[in-house]
């Protein structure tokens, strides 16, 4: 990464307009056309995030050298995924869906531990059998926790879900300032800059809903919690409290937590997805030196 503020400009500056743009247009028509708005979100919106992530971090060298090299690539794949997912109908029978539900599911994990793998492949001969399963199968888990909760949040229209996904990733990106790369909390500040728009588009056009095109977050946040815990100092307990976060959001769109309305939807829905955050944040706070700290 050559320049901070370029960075920063291409990362998370450019793409809160392009996304702006794009959500506007695609959803500009859509109330009587969800899914093909839904299609077209999940085939541009991943694609911006991958493009000016790259472009500003410097961060997809082919073929991949170091673990975090592979954290772009896993988004991609998760976008990929998600489209594909999208793309396949839902059957009418039960025992079918059911089926189809599992088979998502597996492809989910074997993504995500398949990558992990690939991440610590230079260090999968140091540890044990024990501890590899441990690593990768513990954050496969914490992975897919979180890719169910952003996938309830995706699945519901409205300003506020996007918003819990916005916090969430900026609470990665502020907790990852004191103990990992610069250049990873600037990707996680670049997934907010492509999700938060839809929160204002949702404010004029209250049916738009991110569906598939969010399914890039949960694998990356998944790469970026096992990289930075495994690989840095990342306290674990706070990259599962992010994990938590991701949960406790996808849980305000169920029962009587989705029936909500007015200032209490606001305060409570925030308030599931922003207390395990700011534990986080505080538990990294609390635990790591600062600069200038011996």
């Amino acid at each position: 990464m050559d320049s901070i503020p370029k960075a920063v400009g291409l990362t998370v500056g450019v793409p809160i307009g392009v996304s702006l743009v794009l959500l506007w247009l695609l959803w500009a028509r859509a109330r009587d056309a969800i899914r093909l708005a839904e299609l077209a979100t999940a085939a541009l919106l991943p694609g911006v995030f991958l493009v000016f992530a790259s472009l500003g971090t410097g961060d997809a060298p082919i073929p991949p050298r170091r673990g975090s090299d592979w954290l772009l690539p896993l988004a991609g794949a998760g976008a990929i995924l998600g489209l594909l997912t999208a793309l396949v109908p839902t059957p009418g029978a039960t025992s079918l869906r059911i089926l189809r539900a599992l088979l998502v599911w597996l492809a989910r994990a074997a993504l995500l531990a398949g990558f992990f793998a690939l991440m610590a492949r230079n260090a999968l001969d140091a540890w044990s059998t024990g501890e590899a399963f441990q690593r990768l199968g513990g954050w496969t888990l914490a992975g897919l926790a979180a890719w169910w909760g952003v996938e309830r949040l995706a699945r519901t229209p409205g300003p506020i879900p996007p918003l819990l996904v916005v916090v969430v990733c900026a609470g990665a990106s502020i907790g990852i300032a004191p103990t990992g790369p610069l250049r990873l909390a600037i990707l996680a500040a670049g997934v907010c800059a492509c999700v938060g728009p839809a929160m204002l588009v949702a404010f004029r056009r209250p049916f738009i809903r991110l569906g598939a095109a969010a399914s890039f977050v949960p694998a990356f946040l998944g790469g970026l919690w096992f990289i930075t815990t495994t690989f840095n100092e990342a306290p674990i307990p706070a990259a599962g409290l992010l994990a938590l976060a991701c949960v406790l959001g996808g849980v305000t769109t169920l029962g009587p937590l989705a029936r909500l309305r007015g200032a209490t939807r606001w305060g409570v829905h925030l308030a599931c997805a922003g207390v395990p955050t700011l534990g986080a944040i505080a538990w990294i706070v609390g635990t790591q030196p600062m600069p200038g700290m011996d």
